[in-house]
């Protein structure tokens, strides 16, 4: 099978479908990306890319880059050029460079959704089949952070959201409660897939101490959030739980990724005085990521407390569940549910400072033991949940088994 995967982000940028891509390449299959120039999450080209880099080969991956407007400050003008732009001419070029040679239409779709528009026009003129696995919901994204007030746009883009999902054949979900959400735009149950995501396989391997890349954690009692630095996080919370227990020196919060609020988790950092016992890290490779989830004490995982984020799991999680590690969450909903059911951590709700910090000192007190058992529970819950191989395996018998032998124009 030939595979066109069509993704705004793509390696090196790091994200879910990287590690897709990759391993239906292990498997025999032909895999194509169609993708911008990569510039997340700091808003500007990464080292050796320009707006005219074009195309190369990653790991057996074919890589058709398309120029866009990178998202700089992620401003709400910024992010809107470069989704258009991704749009745009993910449209004309792909016209240019996919002949018909393919046999399916993958779109990993976070946000924006019209990423996706380049996928539904090679549809319409080559007519090949349209697989959609959503990683983000629109237009509820965009009204739980607050980023679309005018009822008008956002009625103009829920008929655009409408009209992609009706050209897809197959609409796949990271979580079950995105399902009624689907449900609401006229789509049928029957092109409805759950596809939840999964933790790529070096979070299962343990790590070589001769391989591990030199962490350094302070003494003491370290709780890891690792990942994206954005809104949606709900990293404030963080920051006061980490007042509530500043004076308990032993208790260190650790904040390992980039993002749009980084600079703002700085400043109050300073001024709450939380230096000795908050810490942020620079953003790491995902292969050194093993090494630091086996460092620190704690894994932890926040959201904001909206309907949109009740609904979401968290990429990171399965993560988290993979590397045996035990878990804080600050969240609500279906990811919630999730750490309850596993057994893997302790859960306090959204937004709640008093619950988190409370649950971090209690995680401090349990036993080496205790919170062993808590991280080998949560990797039983990954396996017989979200094991890699079961998800990429059904992803799989959903492709067609055509095979073509002229990959498209690189």
């Amino acid at each position: 099978m030939h595979l066109l995967i069509v993704s705004q982000y793509f390696w090196p940028e790091s994200f879910r479908i990287n590690d897709l891509a990759q391993e239906f390449v292990k498997r025999g299959h032909e895999v194509t990306v169609l993708t911008g120039i990569p510039n997340y999450p700091k808003g500007k080209f990464y080292s050796g890319y320009n707006l005219f880099s074009h195309s190369e080969v990653w790991q057996g991956v074919n890589i058709i880059r398309v120029p866009i407007i990178p998202r700089g400050k992620a401003n709400a003008i910024r992010l809107s050029l470069n989704y258009l732009s991704f749009m745009i001419m993910g449209c004309l070029l792909c016209l240019l460079r996919c002949p018909k040679k393919f046999d399916a239409l993958f779109v990993f779709q976070t946000s924006p959704i019209t990423a996706g528009l380049p996928a539904i026009v090679l549809k319409k003129i080559y007519q090949v089949p349209v697989y959609f696995w959503v990683q983000d919901l629109w237009p509820e994204t965009l009204i739980a952070l607050n980023k679309v007030k005018s009822k008008i746009a956002l009625g103009l883009i829920t008929k655009f959201v409408k009209y992609i999902y009706q050209q897809c054949d197959v609409i796949l979900v990271q979580s079950r409660g995105f399902i009624d959400s689907i449900l609401n735009h006229g789509i049928s149950r029957d092109k409805i897939v759950y596809l939840p995501n999964w933790a790529e396989s070096l979070y299962l391997k343990e790590v070589e101490s001769v391989e591990s890349p030199a962490v350094h954690f302070p003494e003491g009692f370290n709780i890891l959030f690792a990942g994206n630095l954005g809104e949606s996080q709900g990293l404030e919370t963080i920051i006061e739980a980490a007042e509530l227990t500043k004076d308990n020196l032993q208790i260190h919060w650790n904040l390992l990724g980039e993002g749009r609020v980084k600079e703002k988790l700085q400043q109050q950092i300073n001024e709450k005085e939380l230096s000795q016992t908050v810490h942020l890290h620079a953003k790491r490779p995902i292969e050194e990521m093993p090494a630091y989830f086996k460092a620190c004490d704690t894994l932890l995982v926040t959201l904001q407390d909206n309907f949109l984020f009740r609904l979401t799991i968290p990429s990171k999680l399965q993560c988290y569940l993979a590397s045996g590690k035990p878990i804080l969450g600050a969240l609500n909903g279906e990811s919630a549910h999730i750490l309850k059911e596993s057994g893997a951590g302790l859960v306090a709700d959204a937004e709640d400072p008093k619950q988190l910090a409370a649950a971090a000192l209690n995680m401090s007190a349990l036993s080496e033991h205790k919170r062993q058992e808590m991280g080998e529970l949560g990797k039983v819950y990954y396996q017989a949940n979200f094991s890699r191989e079961e998800c990429l395996s059904q992803l799989e018998s959903l492709l067609p088994q055509t095979k073509h032998s002229e990959p498209c124009v690189v």
